[in-house]
């Protein structure tokens, strides 16, 4: 069983340990996480400025940690749990997309 975990509602990723706490308890296998990069002009999180840059907005400003490190933390504490995470690939064409 899947748990669809929301970045944006489930808010910068140190608070993404209850999220993580309540997919165990309710029995669910995996953790599948929409897009964490920086969101392009849009803001759409599957409009990725970075691909190599995390969204500021999940980033815990007051967490000494570096927004790489608090991520690897969570997805760590998904791993102790004995949950698998996986994460929304966003592709981008570049002009070879069909219909261009």
């Amino acid at each position: 069983m899947v748990y669809n975990l929301f970045p944006l509602l489930a808010g910068s990723f140190p608070g993404w340990v209850p999220h993580i706490e309540r997919a165990v308890a309710m029995g669910f296998d995996w953790v599948f996480v929409n897009p964490v990069q920086r969101p392009g002009a849009s803001g759409s999180i599957y409009s990725i400025a970075d691909y190599f840059e995390l969204n500021p907005a999940l980033i815990e400003p007051t967490d000494p940690r570096s927004g790489e490190d608090q991520l690897r933390s969570v997805l760590q504490a998904a791993r102790d749990r004995g949950l698998r995470v996986m994460a929304d690939l966003v592709i981008v064409c570049g002009g070879l997309c069909v219909g261009e």
